[in-house]
């Protein structure tokens, strides 16, 4: 039977959200110059956002709730929950604020992105999460 640590369990979804918040990261700095590119491509741009929000909450809850429970740390909490409520704050009221909103994400995106790494780090550092060693074999006569 293969063992599966708790940390392999869990990276996948902290690997998937640190990704998730360098996309946001890189999506609200190349947007501002796609706009002014491309003007007619603004409520395409736009209509994403509430996707994305759900992807980054069902992704954080899917790491951040196993893991917490796994390692019993909870350094990743305020993190994961500063950049949720900055990414809603810029989605449900600054969205008419092109310059707020970027800088209201990123700061959410860089939360959440501080947040999957010590989730991360917790997992690393977790007596539980390391596989059994072997006891060597007893030398009976």
């Amino acid at each position: 039977m293969k063992f599966v640590s708790a940390k392999a369990k869990h990276v996948g979804f902290d690997s998937f959200g640190q990704l998730l918040s360098l996309l946001c990261i890189v999506h609200c700095a190349l947007m501002p110059w796609v706009l002014l590119s491309l003007p007619a491509a603004t409520p395409f741009m736009e209509s994403g956002h509430p996707v994305l929000f759900v992807c980054v909450l069902a992704t954080c809850l899917l790491a951040l709730v196993p893991g917490s429970r796994q390692h019993r740390r909870w350094g990743a909490w305020p993190w994961a929950l500063t950049g949720i409520a900055l990414l809603a704050a810029a989605m449900l009221f600054f969205h008419e604020e092109p310059l707020h909103e970027m800088l209201v994400s990123s700061g959410g995106a860089l939360c959440m992105l501080m947040a999957h790494h010590k989730n991360r780090q917790h997992l690393k550092h977790c007596s539980c999460c390391r596989k059994p060693q072997k006891k060597p074999a007893e030398y009976t006569p």
